[in-house]
């Protein structure tokens, strides 16, 4: 492994800013920043992977010390104004005494890439975000948009400033305080408030809003690996606090540069690094959230990377295992991760199904996000891929073991999620029965009952009342209403952008199978509205019916043409194999080649118990 030259890297880093305020990133060559830099333009490339990469990693650099910056000395569970009108001054300070640094923010800022990057650099004012939230909840923050809390926080500030900096027109400390109560007066609630309840949009309206605001012609992928931590010899699972266990790998991932996204009581719960995150499920379950890409080839690098870097904290009995279930562990061996909201979610769900503790501690899964570029597009991906879920299940069925027996059926993911409160999960009613729109995704989620709802870092639990129980007492925050949105588990799940959670998690390589599989239908206008047409035929009466055959291996011949589900399932393999870009094809080959064998987990079944399912778990199939 080359080791990095960090003088040669800072000198790459003040070139560029240099010449990307001086010439644009237009014009600023990577041999200019070279030049510049005293460095060849190959000792460039070691560090960045071309002109845009270079881009955007000195723009989350200086964002990231930024948020450092302005956070100095706040106490996010202090007095709100308080708290507030020191991040507002450490902010004018930083832009007065960082100019360059903050010049180049705003550039980037001011440009395109800011569109194609907006979520990586946010994510480092998630404590801001979390502030107004809260000040939201206890009536001290008007309950306005988080975009224009925030243009009245920083623009202000960022125009005095600028005043400054052109003018020389510094403001005194009175000046400064005055800037900062003028600042502070805008966003704070008074009694009046911000629009009287005669002009509140109703709670099915603001989130048909949030649909909306997801809409892009971007065609992204975005993938969450699952993966349990687990002993080599014996194949028991690890546990997060024991040692070697989850939590001293991350620490050692953030001694390693990663920032901590979440933790609770000094426990880190998720860490985050340049648009990846790593967090944890409730029963310790390893997940590696890859930032989205419109190429598997990126998705699978990243993937690649982060899981090498886990891989080499790990001691020499333990690996990273994907497949459905744990693979020895019962769930009632392995403590509840030391997160609030999932020992409410632990006790509540268990009240509405009997298997919701087993998909809570005991499953792992492989989930895909994708794009929608508006309503009619979203109806028409929200049909296919709840109508294409059943075989999408039994294709990646990955579970072979069930508290620490062979299970004797298959596609134990259907039978899981079948008994974990039903109302929350696997399909809406009315899924094919209807054309599900926007505002019967909206209504559905009014009617859930969300357990309970964030407030600054804690929680409030709200037991048996709805969204829109809950929406009618008092108008609900943003965060709270992406809480709602979050507390339903279908098979296919809305939020800003369409979830696809259904298969296993299964072994690399063939868990790069899952987002090509996903690409190829839905990224290809023929071949989405190829299974959108076939999907008309089907009720939500065919989804359950289909499940079922699933869960009892049997195969059924399917109602659109004289065609079995088994061959239904290949055709579908080998028609988004064909609409993948060439370099791409070979995701689904792999994975057509294993599937010939049998599933996932009949293959796992027969090694149970051998060296071989170890072998096998770490994707050397030809045993």
């Amino acid at each position: 492994m080359r080791i990095r030259d960090e003088k040669k890297y800072d000198a790459i880093i003040q070139a560029s800013m240099k010449l990307f305020m001086k010439d644009g990133f237009g014009n600023a060559s990577i041999a200019k920043i070279a030049k510049e830099a005293g460095v060849s333009p190959a000792t460039i490339y070691i560090h960045f992977e071309n002109k845009e990469d270079l881009i955007l990693k000195l723009y989350l650099q200086l964002r990231k010390e930024m948020s450092e910056y302005i956070m100095v000395d706040v106490d996010l569970d202090g007095c709100i104004e308080t708290e507030y009108k020191k991040i507002w001054k450490n902010y004018y300070k930083y832009c007065i005494e960082y100019k360059a640094s903050f010049n180049y923010i705003m550039q980037f800022t001011n440009s395109p890439y800011m569109d194609k990057y907006k979520e990586y650099g946010m994510c480092y004012f998630k404590s801001i975000y979390q502030m107004f939230e809260r000040g939201k909840e206890v009536g001290t923050i008007k309950r306005i948009s988080d975009e224009i809390l925030f243009a009245f926080t920083f623009s202000t500030a960022a125009q005095l400033a600028k005043r400054h900096d052109c003018c020389g027109d510094k403001l005194c400390d009175a000046g400064v305080q005055n800037a900062c109560e003028v600042a502070w007066d805008a966003i704070k609630e008074t009694d009046q408030g911000i629009g009287c309840s005669k002009y509140q949009l109703s709670l099915v309206d603001r989130l048909v809003d949030k649909f909306r605001e997801g809409e892009t012609e971007q065609q992204l992928i975005g993938v969450e690996f699952e993966h349990f931590l687990i002993d080599k010899k014996t194949l028991r699972s690890f546990q997060y606090d024991e040692i070697g266990g989850q939590h001293d790998i991350v620490r050692k991932m953030v001694g390693n540069g990663w920032d901590i996204d979440y933790s609770e009581n000094n426990k880190i719960l998720s860490i985050t690094k340049e648009g990846t995150m790593v967090s944890f499920e409730p029963g310790g379950q390893f997940e590696i959230s890859v930032k989205a890409s419109d190429s598997l080839e990126k998705i699978e690098e990243e993937y690649l990377e982060v899981r090498a870097e886990i891989e080499s904290y790990l001691n020499e009995n333990q690996m990273l295992a994907s497949l459905g279930y744990h693979p020895k562990s019962k769930i009632d061996e392995l403590p509840l991760l030391p997160k609030a909201r999932y020992g409410l979610m632990y006790d509540y769900l268990h009240k509405h199904g009997y298997m919701a503790r087993n998909m809570m501690k005991g499953t792992a899964s492989t989930q895909v996000v994708i794009d929608y570029k508006d309503e009619t597009d979203f109806v028409k991906k929200y049909r296919v891929s709840n109508f294409l879920s059943p075989f999408i299940s039994s294709i990646f069925d990955a579970s072979p073991i069930f508290e620490g027996e062979l299970y004797g059926q298959t596609n134990l993911r259907i039978k899981i999620w079948e008994n974990t409160d039903i109302s929350r999960s696997k399909y809406p009613v009315g899924v094919l029965n209807h054309q599900f729109d926007y505002k019967m995704y909206a209504e559905y989620i009014s009617g859930i009952k969300p357990v309970f709802l964030p407030c600054g870092n804690t929680v409030i639990e709200t037991h048996e009342k709805t969204m829109s129980d809950l929406y009618l007492e008092k108008p609900l925050s943003n965060n709270a209403l992406n809480h709602g949105l979050s507390m339903v588990f279908p098979d296919v799940r809305l939020k800003s952008y369409i979830e696809i959670r259904m298969p296993d998690a299964i072994p690399y390589p063939y868990s790069m199978a899952v987002p090509a599989l996903l690409k190829g239908i839905f990224y290809n206008e023929s071949l989405l509205e190829y299974y959108y047409q076939i999907s008309l035929e089907y009720s939500d009466q065919d989804l359950v019916r289909m499940d079922d055959s699933f869960k009892n291996n049997e195969i059924f011949m399917c109602i659109h043409q004289e065609m079995t589900s088994n061959e239904f399932i290949n055709e579908m393999l080998e028609k988004a194999k064909l609409s993948l870009p060439l370099t791409e094809k070979r995701y689904i080959e792999e994975f057509i080649n294993l599937y010939a064998k049998g599933s996932i987990s009949d293959q796992l079944k027969k090694y149970y118990n051998t060296s071989e399912f170890i072998t096998f778990l770490r994707g050397e199939t030809d045993v």
